[in-house]
């Protein structure tokens, strides 16, 4: 399986949008790709 990088990178990008940093106002995201190609992400 080829690995898109692009698309992780832009993943976890959107993901660090969605995620909520009162404190520390360091948004953080992140993004895997699993076993089967789907591309799982979070912040």
């Amino acid at each position: 399986m080829k690995i898109d990088w692009e698309l992780l990178r832009r993943e976890a990008i959107s993901a660090s949008k969605k995620a909520y940093a009162p404190y520390s106002n360091f948004p953080v995201g992140a993004a895997g790709l699993v076993s089967d190609g789907r591309i799982v992400s979070g912040c």
